[in-house]
């Protein structure tokens, strides 16, 4: 999947990151590991609900984990829109 199909996904995942969690949007990048901004697996399991709800997809359980790169998410949640 092309980075550009996914950068307004990655803008509001950025942005829901820098709000929910109180990291410096400033220094989320596509390359950002979650865990590195302190989303652990329980925050990742409200993560992952917050993005199902604003992007109104369904991101399966073990899709997404703390390993996972913000660019990375993004893209999950792209192909997510596109089978909703």
């Amino acid at each position: 999947m092309s980075e550009n199909l996914t950068m307004p996904t990655f803008a509001a995942i950025a942005q829901l990151i820098g709000e929910k969690f109180e990291a410096p949007q400033a220094e989320i990048t596509p390359d950002t590991v979650l865990e590195s901004i302190e989303v652990d697996s329980l925050a990742l399991i409200e993560l992952t609900l917050l993005l199902q709800k604003q992007f109104g997809v369904t991101i399966p359980s073990g899709d997404v984990t703390p390993d996972n790169t913000v660019g990375e998410l993004a893209a999950i949640v792209a192909a997510a829109e596109k089978t909703a």
